[in-house]
Parts: structure tokens; C-alpha cells; sequence
């Protein structure tokens, strides 16, 4: 949570499904280290997707994390794709009046959620290049296998893997002293080559006009918290209200056919 004031205000949410006996829905929210590593925020297992559900992480997420000014939340669906990162208002509107024809209620949907909070046109702060949810389709890749465990052995190994991102990143914050991390620093000496063949104002040095997002004081913040192991579960600290809840496995139905553990991509139409 402390690592995430040193991050931008943007978290990428997404949902994947287990693959268990019991099934229920993978949620996770994530955002990016100054460096372009993923720092992953929060998670939970839910029985299935729906407003209730979904409300009920969100609520989870605000309680523990707070507000945060002008923060975006990045979930882009292939139907609106195109409109999220349209640069020009006329594009933006092109494409909405398309939606507009094919199901008005899409776009009344998209106008009431607001269009600055998934449109680049119409975003109120620099969005900058996390316009899609691939960190957390990347998150799901790698537990695709974990997917299939039970519900406390899922969640075991998800948290060994969250566990060794943030002590590599932590490593990789610590040696980076004098320059941004990898990823922006390339970008950086890309785009400053470019600016230089275009006109010459005797700029040496463009680090200081770089976000403080990137800069290697607020990536050695982000992980300047360890993360601990969990202590044995007789020090845990339940809520009464919890340890009161009796809670029932779901039914389960075996559904017809072989289960197919990759995802199936929807196919371009021309």
C-alpha cells in the first residue's frame, strides 16, 4: 500500500477464472513500478462476475488504499479498443457513433461511466503508455496451472509469486541510482535521439524533465517496505464476524467435454 504513493494513480483491474473443483473468479488489481515492472495491489477469489462482486472489491480496494487524485482505472474492452486510444475527438467520435448503431445502449453505458476515465482523448491526466490490461493478463498467464488447486493452495501460490516480484523489483530498485529504470530509460534515450534530429536547443541532460514516477528515489520507495511472510496461522488476526460464518462449498456441476486451460482469442474481422 505504501508502495503505491510512489507509483501512477493507475490501476489495472481484471478477472480470471479457476479452473478447480469449485470454480469462482480470480480478481486482481495492479499497476506499474517506475521501472515497468508490475507491483500487484490486491487480489481476492469471488464465486462469480457481477456488480455485486465486483462492488465488493472495489469497496475492499478503497477501504485499504484510500483516494487518490485523479486516479484512472484501466479496463479497456475490445469493443471500445479503439476509442480508448483514438488521440483525435473526431476519431473518438466516429467510432462512437458506430457503437451508437450497432447498440445505443452500449453508449449510454459508456456515458454514464464517463469517458475520461477509459478514453485518451478525453482523459483528464496524462495516461501515458498504460492504455490496455496486458499486466494483468500477464498475472493470469502465469497462474494458469495454480488456477486448477483449491482455493487455500491457489492462494498460497499466488502469493509466493507476488512475494518474489516485489523482492526481485526491490533488488533492481536498489542498483539503480543514477538513471531511470531500464524500461524508460531506453524509451528516454530513444526519444531523445529523435527530438535531436529535429531541432538542436542544447539539452544534454533529460532527466529532470522525466516524472518523478520514474526517478530512482520514488522506485527504491515503492519497495522500501519489505514484504514479509505470512506468520502460522495461529497468529492470524480474524474478525469475529468471520470466524462465526459458516461457509459451504458451492455446487459443483462437471460440464460436458474436455476443459480447455488456454484462452481463446476472438478472431479479427476484416
Amino acid at each position: 500500500m505504501r508502495g503505491f504513493d510512489y507509483c501512477r494513480p493507475i490501476v489495472v483491474v481484471n478477472g480470471a477464472h479457476l479452473g478447480g473443483a469449485y470454480k469462482g473468479t480470480f480478481l486482481s488489481a495492479s499497476t506499474l513500478d517506475g521501472a515497468g515492472c508490475i507491483l500487484p495491489l490486491a487480489y481476492g477469489v469471488i464465486d462469480t462476475e457481477n456488480d455485486c462482486s465486483w462492488t465488493w472489491f472495489f469497496e475492499q480496494f478503497k477501504n485499504a488504499f484510500g483516494e487518490r487524485e485523479k486516479m484512472s482505472r484501466n479496463t479497456i474492452s475490445d469493443l471500445f479498443y479503439s476509442m480508448a486510444k483514438a488521440y483525435r475527438k473526431e476519431d473518438f467520435d466516429t467510432l462512437m457513433a458506430k457503437v451508437d448503431k450497432v447498440d445505443h445502449r452500449v453508449k449510454e453505458y459508456l456515458e454514464d461511466a464517463g469517458y475520461e476515465m477509459w478514453s485518451r482523448v478525453h482523459s483528464t491526466v496524462t495516461r501515458g503508455r498504460m492504455m490496455t490490461s496486458n499486466i494483468a493478463e500477464c498475472i493470469n498467464g502465469c497462474l494458469v496451472d495454480a488456477r486448477q488447486l483449491s482455493i487455500l493452495e491457489f492462494l498460497l501460490e499466488v502469493r509466493i509469486l507476488f512475494g518474489s516480484w516485489h523482492c526481485k523489483n526491490r533488488e533492481i530498485a536498489s542498483y539503480t541510482k543514477d538513471t531511470l529504470g531500464k524500461k524508460f530509460e531506453e524509451i528516454l534515450i530513444l526519444n531523445a535521439s529523435k527530438y535531436s534530429k529535429m531541432k538542436n536547443k542544447n539539452v544534454t541532460n533529460m532527466h529532470p524533465y522525466c516524472s518523478n514516477y520514474y526517478k530512482p528515489d520514488t522506485l527504491a520507495k515503492t519497495y522500501e517496505v519489505p514484504m514479509v511472510p505470512m506468520p502460522d496461522k495461529e497468529y492470524w488476526s480474524v474478525p469475529s464476524n468471520v470466524v462465526d460464518e459458516t461457509v459451504w462449498p458451492p455446487r459443483y456441476k462437471r460440464l460436458a467435454g474436455r476443459p480447455t486451460k488456454r484462452r481463446k482469442k476472438m478472431q479479427m474481422k476484416r
